[in-house]
């Protein structure tokens, strides 16, 4: 701002300047006033001051488009997790905070921004293949077609949704065994990706989960990332183990 008022100054001075370099050597008061030359002179200052308003209310407007995006820009974040873990069933249990929900291993999807998110798309990532002989009640296959990616409609600021953890990922925690130490278990990644609701598409989010078993309890943890890497093997590895390692 301050270097157009400066530019707006210099070119009003250069135009007087120009206009007095025309008129002082044939200035008398006696001189009748050039009326051609006095119009031309104000018409050029004029254009001058309309074409700074101009871009002045351009600036004005398009500073009031960006305030009224960010504030209607969301921010989507899941909220690390613990469960308690139940393996006397015949699917293993994972239940928060006492509560009895009809969905099991539920994530709270977090919306911290100022705005609503809608057409929210969340896509786990896993391999099957790994997780596949870890589920010991013959439905392996069944829980291999379940869906890993959900479409949810809306998320308002400062709310948030709940998401399940992939099926066929939770029916793998039930071959932990008795005696282990904790466990941190096989790969799995999250992928979110949302509009706001000038239906602008934000980047799509990626994060590394981190998923601890233990006898008792289970402990989700989110940390984002740039990409999602699956190895073809099996990563899961006893903590003891990892403290360990170099």
């Amino acid at each position: 701002m301050k270097s157009l008022v400066g530019t707006l100054i210099s070119c009003s001075v250069f135009i007087i300047v120009l206009f007095l370099w025309q008129e002082i050597p044939d200035f008398s008061i006696s001189k009748k006033i050039n009326a051609e030359k006095v119009s031309s002179f104000f018409t050029a200052i004029g254009s001058l001051l309309t074409a700074v308003t101009v871009y002045l209310l351009y600036k004005q407007i398009k500073e009031q488009i960006e305030d009224r995006k960010a504030s209607s820009k969301p921010d989507l974040y899941p909220g690390n997790q613990f469960f308690d873990f139940d393996q006397q069933t015949d699917f293993p249990k994972l239940t928060r905070d006492n509560k009895i929900e009809v969905l099991i291993g539920l994530i709270s999807l977090h919306n911290i921004g100022l705005g609503a998110a809608k057409e929210i798309t969340v896509k786990w990532w896993f391999k099957k293949d790994v997780l596949m002989p870890l589920i010991t009640n013959g439905l392996a296959q069944v829980y291999a077609n379940r869906e890993t990616e959900r479409q949810y409609s809306f998320v308002p600021a400062n709310n948030h949704i709940d998401i399940p953890l992939p099926i066929m990922y939770l029916a793998s925690l039930g071959s932990f065994k008795n005696g282990w130490s904790e466990m941190l278990w096989e790969e799995l990644f999250l992928e979110i990706s949302y509009r706001d609701i000038h239906d602008f598409d934000y980047p799509t989010k990626k994060f590394k989960v981190d998923v601890y078993v233990g006898a008792l309890y289970v402990s989700v943890n989110f940390t984002k990332t740039d990409k999602i890497v699956l190895s073809n093997e099996s990563t899961m590895i006893s903590t003891v183990l990892i403290g360990t390692k170099k």
